[in-house]
């Protein structure tokens, strides 16, 4: 009788600690930031140009007024840092961890946005425009800018999620000409690359999260919605990729979608990419990547 009692409840014990180790392990994964560096080849003259870029926030915060965040950013040291679309979500109702990352990023450098395929269904859509504008963020979507440095300058813009009518999907707008895309281009979708690719030198996405729960090593398993369907282990859906000299930095993103709140083996990244001497001919050797996994 004292045996099996024992026996019953080491089992419970063990149970327990497994589950709060459990516990423990997704709470890390959905909440402790990465920063992933990524070096590419310069454009003429942007030698040392640094961009870090924040995806999918969803909403979400780290820590009060986005303090850790803001100190990966700051870290980072960039020239700019761009918005790659999902800063806010649906369903979510609060605009506050929104304010406080553009309230403190721009004191770290010139913000770049675009907007993804929750802002337009945003339920403070025209209040979170008006906070772009209150912290100086520049609104590329749809329309570009240029960029000085050092002498030099290059064009950025943005392509913003289109909703036709007849359901939701991924199209360009009018006015946007294939043949005269920016040298930077901000587009959240990254199966965009197959229209963009060999049009613009870098471009930065998002909105795949990564999977957000994916295989040990960062395999994503299955994507977001894209043309109103899934698809299993996506081939865009995080790193640095080269398309006909196009080279596509996807962001694994910072936040988690609102049917799922956790991430597995896909932790919150933070992308900084940084322009390195020479030409910008492109070829995967010339691209290193460092990751930096520390909380």
């Amino acid at each position: 009788m004292g045996e099996n009692t024992f026996s019953f409840g080491s089992a419970v014990a063990a149970g327990v600690a497994a589950m709060a180790a459990g516990g423990l392990f997704l709470w890390q994964q959905t909440n402790c930031l990465r920063t992933t560096a990524y070096t590419v080849p310069a454009l003429p003259g942007f030698g040392g140009f640094t961009i870090a870029q924040v995806s999918d926030l969803h909403g979400k915060r780290f820590g009060k007024g986005q303090v850790r965040l803001l100190r990966r950013l700051e870290a980072a040291r960039p020239d700019i840092i761009c918005f790659t679309g999902d800063m806010a979500e649906e369903r979510n109702r609060s605009l506050l961890p929104l304010e406080e990352l553009y309230r403190g990023a721009r004191c770290i450098a010139p913000l770049y946005s675009v907007e993804g395929n929750h802002e337009p269904l945003f339920c403070y859509a025209a209040e979170h425009t008006e906070l772009l504008h209150k912290y100086g963020v520049h609104d590329v979507t749809n329309r570009e800018e240029l960029i000085n440095y050092s002498g030099s300058a290059a064009r950025i813009g943005g392509i913003g999620w289109a909703y036709p009518s007849g359901g939701r999907r991924y199209a360009f707008p009018e006015g946007i000409h294939l043949n005269r895309l920016p040298d930077i281009l901000l587009v959240h979708d990254p199966n965009t690359i197959r229209e963009t690719a060999g049009r613009t030198y870098l471009q930065l996405s998002g909105h795949m999260h990564g999977g957000q729960v994916a295989l040990p090593g960062g395999r994503a398993i299955l994507s977001p919605r894209v043309d109103s369907r899934r698809v299993y282990f996506p081939p865009y859906a995080g790193g640095i990729y080269n398309e006909k000299g196009t080279i596509l930095v996807v962001s694994r993103g910072v936040g988690v979608s609102s049917n799922i709140r956790i991430r597995c083996f896909c932790r919150p990244e933070l992308t900084v990419i940084r322009m390195q001497g020479g030409d910008a001919t492109v070829s995967m050797s010339k691209c290193e990547k460092i990751s930096h996994n520390f909380f």
